[in-house]
């Protein structure tokens, strides 16, 4: 027992500090445990891992069971044992002041004082009440929360999920692991050594220039490498090729790129897949390709545009046009089918005995299309080639108000000019003009019919672009208009579309007429010729000047 020891017995406060000291070194015996149950499962198992893989030898075995022990006593003596430390008073009261720093150093000179080593000078009087100053400041003070357990969460985790792991092992590998135990203590134990094949492929038929894997998988005693035996079909050679085993511990067996049918076998550990005399199979089958293809393309009658045809899928076609694709094989196909965006899926007419298909479908979706189809002869699926099919949207009509401008003045017998220039890609259907009185909540619609063709669209059933002049005799849809009524206008143009409702519209901006009287309008229009006239007088008199200028500087003399 040290002196720190002896004192501590005979005083409270040491006591408690003694108290302090064995929590801290349980605190260090539970971490130096923790780390021991964290480092023992990866450890054994890696010994388990090495043996198993490279089959060691019993002296190969114990000197890497030599080097885990040492490795593991080295690390214990460093993260456990070294960390223990024995009882200084002076060194825990340091750590309570540090965590309560309230003390104001009381314990420390307390621990001082009481210390029989060296013995501390000055009055009695002096130190008692230091001594009583200390004892009366820790009373209400724990000084277990100097040590604080809260860290070894973090190691009790790792530790459960090594242990943890270290039992996944044992139920996957069990009897394994129980081998390689005994083979590390001495006995010279086998380890399963029968190989055991599963998984093994058949006869297999496979399209000409694919590619190709045959698989197979291995357990029991698993080789790192094995061979395959190949041989031409009709050939009376095996060649032998070395495969390395995969990471799952089967193995395969890879072509990029088959051009002619083959027998083989395997031979993993001392496992055959076949036999010589009856192997594997791969037969190769020439795909039948398309020799020869048409898209006959009927756009909507809507449109105005004439069918036509083109030579593939991999064209841009009108929007909502009648689709037929007619594909000519090289051999018989059974089935077939066309896979597009969006799920499209549209099953082909065999034709001509298996060797023509014929696909037909309204083009709503753009994107890839692929054809895939099933040979006669075997039964086997192929993929064609892709294509990518364009639609040419159907764009919306355009118009705009030429004439007149934003603001109008007019008696209730005006015939309203208007001018608008309007455009669709395929047709106009129809003009309508839209007004609202006075400020009303809805508009009213008036039908001015088909605008006329020009010379140069004669031949199209609807003009598609264009300037016309419309005219409204206001009276004869409002007769009963008084002077200060305001009529809001804008011209409406329609497209010609599949049926009335799913045509688009387009709207001109507005324009307003301001309904005035007889008289009114004479004085309007009085005003309106005086204010022209005297615009025409001020540009005239703007001319006369420019003119005298020019004049003026023309006949400056030359310096």
């Amino acid at each position: 027992m040290s002196i720190n020891e002896k004192t501590a017995n005979d005083d409270p406060l040491q006591e408690r500090l003694m108290r302090l000291w064995r929590r801290e070194r349980l605190r260090v015996h539970a971490k130096g445990l923790a780390w021991a149950l964290l480092f023992l499962p990866p450890l054994l198992l890696v010994l388990f891992g090495l043996d198993r893989m490279l089959d060691l030898p019993r002296m190969g075995r114990w000197s890497f069971l030599l080097l885990a022990l040492a490795l593991f006593v080295w690390q214990g003596r460093k993260r456990w044992f070294l960390r223990l430390k024995p009882f200084d008073a002076l060194h825990w009261a340091s750590r309570v002041e540090k965590h309560f720093p309230q003390m104001g150093s009381l314990l420390i000179n307390y621990v001082q004082i009481v210390s029989p080593i060296p013995k501390a000078s000055g009055s009695q009087e002096l130190l008692g009440l230091v001594s009583q100053q200390a004892a009366q400041a820790s009373g209400s003070i724990d000084f277990s929360k100097t040590v604080d357990f809260k860290d070894l969460r973090k190691s009790l985790k790792r530790t459960t999920v090594s242990i943890s792991v270290f039992l996944f092992f044992c139920l996957l590998f069990g009897d394994s692991m129980s081998v390689a135990m005994k083979r590390y203590l001495g006995w010279n134990l086998a380890y399963p050594t029968e190989t055991i094949l599963f998984e093994i492929p058949g006869g297999t038929t496979v399209a000409k220039g694919s590619k190709l894997s045959l698989s197979l998988g291995v357990r029991g005693k698993v080789p790192e490498e094995g061979m395959v035996f190949v041989r031409s079909e009709g050939s009376e050679s095996w060649r032998q090729i070395n495969l390395v085993r995969n990471e799952d511990g089967g193995f395969t067996y890879s072509v990029n790129k088959v051009e002619e049918s083959f027998e083989y076998f395997f031979e993993i550990g001392d496992a055959f897949s076949h036999s010589r005399r009856d192997p594997g199979s791969v037969t190769v089958v020439s795909p039948p390709v398309a020799e020869k293809q048409s898209l006959a393309v009927s756009p909507p009658s809507y449109t105005g545009l004439p069918a036509y045809e083109t030579k593939n899928l991999s064209s841009a076609v009108p929007e909502g046009s009648r689709l037929t694709w007619l594909v000519e094989m090289s051999s018989a196909i059974s089935e077939a089918t066309l896979y597009g965006p969006e799920e499209f899926s549209l099953a082909g007419q065999i034709e001509r005995g298996g060797m023509a298909v014929k696909f037909s479908w309204i083009a709503r979706q753009s994107g890839v299309y692929q054809l895939n189809f099933r040979e006669s002869e075997r039964g086997m699926e192929f993929k064609g080639q892709i294509h990518k099919l364009s639609l040419r949207e159907d764009l919306e009509p355009r118009v705009t108000l030429i004439s007149p401008g934003s603001t109008v003045q007019a008696t209730p017998q005006k015939t309203l000019d208007l001018t608008v220039r309007a455009s669709d890609d395929y047709g106009l259907y129809e003009f309508a003009i839209l007004y609202r009185l006075n400020g009303e909540k809805n508009r009213h619609r008036i039908s001015l019919g088909t605008p006329p063709t020009n010379d140069s669209q004669k031949d199209l059933p609807f003009p598609r672009s264009g300037t016309w002049p419309l005219r409204w005799k206001i009276q004869e849809d409002l007769s009963d208009l008084r002077s200060g009524d305001l009529i809001e206008i804008a011209v409406e143009v329609s497209e010609v579309a599949p049926d009335s409702d799913s045509s688009r519209k387009a709207v001109t901006r507005t324009c307003s007429v301001e309904i005035l009287s007889v008289a009114e309008y004479q004085t309007y229009i009085t005003t309106r010729f005086n204010q022209l006239q005297s615009d025409l007088a001020e540009s005239e008199r703007r001319e006369m000047l420019i003119k005298h200028a020019i004049e003026a500087s023309g006949s400056e003399p030359s310096e």
